[in-house]
């Protein structure tokens, strides 16, 4: 109820008694089964949906309770296969070893879940047992989101892999890129005819190749072709501008209902088409930039959707996530406008926060979304490195 509630006093007052039972259950209570598969689901569900860290300005939760859900996982044995011998003796003396030797299909979910978040804390260590949980969901005829699901790990480990190279290796980003490339597109080419147009799943494709291009585009490739680079902006160009498509085929509706780890994604967008709007780079066209994608149209519309999304919730949801995302926006938009205008752009209006036509690298506008407690943890890994 936590987090399908509309009213900000409901979320709160649930989200408080469910960090009281997640206290009690995991540290307190002696009870072996007190720490089961739905306890883990509860947090997960928590986490995703329950928007704590952003009703309380306390964002270090994030990484906390994705800790929790590790030492669940582990507690629970769940990325390692069931042990051979029912009778072997738990290797704790609080961790519950399940009697059916199967794994459940929610089980496999949570552990997926869980190895698929990341902030500011790394992600937990993948097991050739999660391999087969991975392998046994994209098969799965239980839900039709399984096989959804199933896609996005994988897209979320490519992702990590990008993250990986640009902080581990001394190699030109642009020598990874190829292969990378090559595990998006065998991704795509799995996807189920049915599932191609889904909103969440294009939105886990055009992220996961936004990394791609930050990697190519960062400080460290500077082997790269300045013809090979310009390649490399208009993809990432073209990529921003399918993402926020799709991200507005969303219905005003179901914005409440959006997750955190999705807003992050919009986020990252936002921050590299902001960017690309604003390149300091002779041989990059802003103007063409800006005429593909008008960043600041994009955000007026997102401020106006989302102002409309909370106004059909009602004045219950008053300084909920809605608000505390119309209140981010508008100071992006308010830096944007300021940046443009540095860059010789006529007409823009810093103030301006109304819906305009739809229409087809600042460490300031990082500042924008560090100072606020929703951003903090999901975006400091994105923000630090050198994008564009």
């Amino acid at each position: 109820m936590a987090a399908s509630a509309r009213s900000t006093r409901t979320r709160i007052e649930l989200g408080d008694r469910i960090k009281e039972t997640l206290t009690e259950r995991i540290f307190l209570d002696n009870d072996s089964t007190a720490v089961n598969i739905d306890l883990l689901l509860g947090l997960l569900t928590f986490l995703a949906w329950g928007h704590d860290h952003l009703l309380h300005g306390t964002a270090a939760r994030l990484s906390r309770f994705t800790q929790l859900a590790m030492s669940l996982v582990f507690d629970l044995r769940l990325n390692k296969p069931p042990p051979d011998d029912p009778n072997m003796l738990p290797v704790g003396g609080n961790c519950l070893v399940p009697n059916d030797p199967a794994r459940s299909l929610e089980e496999r979910r949570a552990v997926l879940g869980v190895s698929s978040y990341f902030a500011q804390i790394d992600a937990m260590q993948w097991t050739p047992y999660m391999e087969e949980c991975l392998d046994v969901l994209s098969r799965s005829a239980e839900s039709p989101y399984d096989e959804m699901f199933a896609h996005q790990v994988k897209l979320q480990r490519i992702a990590g892999e990008v993250e990986s190279a640009r902080s581990t290796t001394t190699s030109p980003p642009a020598f990874y890129l190829t292969a990378l490339q090559l595990k998006v597109n065998e991704v795509k080419a799995q996807i189920s005819p049915h599932l191609q147009q889904e909103v969440p799943l294009l939105a886990s494709i055009y992220y996961t190749e936004l990394s791609m291009c930050g990697l190519a585009l960062s400080k460290q490739n500077t082997s790269a072709p300045s013809f090979q680079q310009i390649g490399y902006l208009y993809t990432c160009l073209n990529t921003v501008k399918l993402a926020f498509e799709n991200f507005f085929n969303i219905p005003l509706v179901e914005y409440s209902g959006l997750s955190f780890p999705f807003f992050t994604q919009v986020a990252r967008y936002l921050i590299v088409l902001s960017k690309l709007s604003t390149l300091n780079d002779p041989s990059w066209d802003n103007n063409l930039a800006r005429s593909t994608v008008d960043v600041l149209q994009v955000i007026d519309r997102l401020i106006h959707n989302i102002q409309r999304a909370k106004a059909a919730d009602g004045e219950d949801c008053t300084g909920g996530p809605l608000d505390k995302s119309t209140r981010i926006f508008t100071s992006v938009r308010t830096w944007c406008a300021a940046k443009l205008a540095e860059c010789g752009v006529e007409d823009v209006q810093g103030g301006n926060t109304g819906f305009q036509q739809d229409g087809s690298s600042g460490t300031q506008l990082e500042g924008l979304f560090l100072e606020e407690a929703w951003w903090r943890d999901s975006f400091d890994l994105l923000l630090e490195t050198d994008i564009l």
